[in-house]
């Protein structure tokens, strides 16, 4: 039960909640905590552009 819940956790936000507690205590503000799409990531790792 605790990977189907995780998994659905998971599919919307970055961390587990305690997880996002820990890294902004450790930056001192707050860190985004839902997902955000990687617009173009992908595209631009395997697409070269010419120099």
């Amino acid at each position: 039960m605790q990977v189907y819940i995780s998994q659905w956790w998971l599919s919307d936000f970055r961390y587990g909640p305690l997880e996002w507690l820990w890294r902004s205590a450790t930056y001192g503000k707050l860190q985004p905590m839902t997902r955000q799409p990687a617009v173009g990531h992908a595209y631009r790792r395997f697409i070269s552009l010419p120099n």
